[in-house]
């Protein structure tokens, strides 16, 4: 009987850390950064210059109003928004995401330098 307590009392905590782990990795940066702000504006940033990139190498016109709206980015958008969404409202978060987007979008498809964030 005390064998199996022990086994029950173990498994449980094992499995509180699991989950613990895999939340917190996703939710630590977010809690330790300087703002909700940055943090959004940095994940913008990121995924604004990679599409910028993207989009100049493709030989396509500078648009990132149609990148934006992409819907697989949009799904992206609602998991991060979901995630934040006790620190920030939607249109705090909306504008955070695109500042950070429309900058990162501007340097990688003129060929700037990429700015240092903490996705990186």
């Amino acid at each position: 009987m005390k064998i199996v307590y022990f086994q029950n009392i173990f498994n449980a905590k094992i499995s509180l850390a699991v989950a613990f782990l895999s939340v917190s990795a996703t939710i630590t940066p977010l809690l330790f950064a300087d703002s909700t702000y940055e943090v959004t504006y940095d994940f913008g940033y990121s995924a604004g210059y990679k599409e910028g990139e993207g989009i100049r190498s493709e030989g396509k016109d500078y648009k990132p109003e149609i990148s934006l709206a992409n819907p697989t980015l949009q799904l992206l958008l609602e998991s991060m928004r979901k995630q934040v969404g006790h620190k920030m409202s939607d249109e705090e978060f909306d504008q955070a995401f695109r500042d950070g987007f429309f900058d990162g979008y501007k340097d990688g498809y003129y060929g700037r330098a990429k700015k240092k964030t903490r996705y990186d």
